[in-house]
């Protein structure tokens, strides 16, 4: 691919896929599918100059972050982490 727009265009593509094979219940399937969409999205990052690899590292650091203060949030309220429901987060 030579731009970015044909590759944000598979990756819709796949994600259809991927969908369709969600509600069959196919395991097998499924995997494929995703890793088709891990690979394309490999491929627009490559296209960005973007490392994929690092992205997702930066990524994981701010959900950490995230979920961490979440975590102190329902400590300070006294809610357990287990008893917290979607809201409560």
């Amino acid at each position: 691919w030579s731009a970015p727009g044909p590759i944000l265009d598979k990756i819709e593509e796949e994600c259809g896929e991927l969908r369709e094979v969600i509600e069959s219940g196919d395991k097998e399937k499924m995997f494929e599918e995703y890793g088709d969409i891990l690979f394309a999205m490999m491929n627009l990052g490559r296209r960005l100059g973007i490392d994929p690899e690092s992205a997702l590292r930066a990524t994981n650091l701010k959900f950490r972050k995230r979920f961490a203060h979440v975590e102190d949030g329902l400590s300070s309220a006294g809610i357990a982490l287990g008893d917290a429901g979607l809201e409560a987060m």
